[in-house]
């Protein structure tokens, strides 16, 4: 059978004489009227967490029945369903606890509430949620949220409508990932505290990539940078040079990263602060290193003091030196034959050397091994001093470096994953 507006208007009239919405629906005021509850989402808008401002974009789909608004489809060409302003009729009026400003009712009123004959309503009021949300940015960037909407009929008592979760997860057909934040679990439950309060909670996460890429790695590198300053000539003039330079960039990069960061000490600042607190730490410390190394390289006019050949000999692997092998003394024999014992051939009429004659002469060899340097013997000078106290810094700032970057990483991210 083809329905007609005339249908339609024959209905609402049904419907709406001596219809009262202030009046709540139900045949037996000692029974709760039930109203079921559900909600999807559809994004994160957005989390300050210095204002402490969460906004999420979702719906509600609610149900309940009303008695009054119940027809006979057959009476209007079989029409099962209508739609009606929800100014119009009685419905649970639902306000936001803990918005962030004013409060609100839920719904416009420009609304519509879908009836079925039975007189099962099915309200959907979509709209932007503004709550107050505390965040935790201890781990930051690596950190993890939770916010949660509170729902009230604020009027109503529990004796008088009980509401119904119907999912204890969010609806999320109709979800849109946000770029920052990423969704890791929802929960929907009721609270009763003397009103019964629909409660809605969201864990997520922070999206750390562009964090990790635009601040953390940067200035890792900076200080990476920052140590090779000792292999730097001391006659180039341009150790304490660099090391400033770098000094000043480290500090114009902490000046661009602060503005970033989350401005807020409750419950404490982010771990990360403290990190580039001590990146700064070890720039002024290389800084400092510089200038005492340069001072030992210009200090040609004080005799190197003796205790200071344990230093050199352990920075430059001489602390296991072999002993000098001695020479061993051979002595050798040669033959001397003397002059007037030589006898005048007869045919060549040159001289013959008698085996008597000959004497033997006790001879050593001419090599010698020189005599060992004792420790005390060593020469030492300011710049074996100097080559070895930057060998020294160097190591120590590389590897303190490492620990620090690795030890505040493991930090940041060991609840994260």
């Amino acid at each position: 059978m083809s329905q007609s507006s005339t249908d339609g208007t024959s209905l609402y009239t049904a419907l709406m004489t001596g219809y009262q919405k202030h009046v709540r629906p139900g045949t037996d005021y000692s029974v709760p009227l039930q109203v079921n509850v559900t909600f999807g989402l559809i994004t994160i808008q957005a989390f300050n967490e210095l204002e402490g401002k969460f906004a999420v974009t979702g719906f509600f789909t609610i149900t309940w029945v009303d008695e009054r608004l119940n027809w006979t489809p057959g009476s209007y060409s079989s029409m099962a369903s209508t739609l009606l302003q929800q100014k119009e009729v009685w419905k649970p009026n639902m306000v936001l606890g803990n918005t962030y400003n004013n409060i609100k009712f839920l719904g416009l009123d420009d609304f519509y509430i879908r009836y079925l004959y039975t007189g099962l309503a099915t309200w959907n009021p979509v709209d932007v949620f503004e709550v107050s949300c505390d965040a935790d940015v201890t781990f930051y960037p690596f950190d993890s949220q939770s916010c949660k909407l509170l729902f009230t009929t604020w009027f109503y008592r529990p004796t008088e409508i009980s509401f119904n979760v119907l999912n204890s997860e969010l609806d999320l057909g109709m979800f849109t990932e946000n770029s920052i934040w990423e969704l890791m679990s929802t929960q929907m439950t009721i609270i009763n505290s003397g009103f019964e309060i629909v409660e809605i909670k969201l864990f997520f996460k922070r999206r750390f990539l562009f964090y990790l890429v635009n601040m953390i790695l940067p200035m890792c590198m900076m200080t990476a940078i920052n140590s090779f300053v000792f292999i730097l000539p001391v006659e180039s003039g341009e150790r304490i040079g660099f090391s400033i330079t770098n000094l000043l960039s480290i500090a114009v990069f902490l000046t661009i990263v602060t503005d970033a960061l989350p401005q807020s000490s409750m419950p404490q600042i982010s771990v990360l602060s403290y990190l580039l607190l001590t990146q700064m730490g070890m720039s002024v410390l290389i800084m400092l290193l510089t200038i005492l190394s340069v001072k030992v390289y210009l200090s040609e006019e004080e005799k190197v003091p003796q205790h200071y050949i344990t230093f050199v000999n352990i920075m430059e692997y001489k602390c296991l030196k072999k002993k000098p092998q001695t020479a061993t003394v051979t002595p050798t024999e040669i033959y001397v034959t003397p002059v007037s014992s030589d006898k005048t051939d007869e045919k060549s009429g040159s001289r013959r050397k008698s085996p008597g004659d000959q004497k033997k002469h006790p001879t050593v060899d001419e090599t010698a091994t020189e005599k060992p340097q004792t420790d005390g013997e060593v020469e030492l000078t300011w710049k074996k001093v100097g080559h070895a106290f930057d060998k020294a810094s160097m190591l120590f700032i590389i590897f303190a470096s490492v620990c620090i970057n690795m030890g505040f990483m493991v930090y940041l991210i060991h609840t994260y994953f």
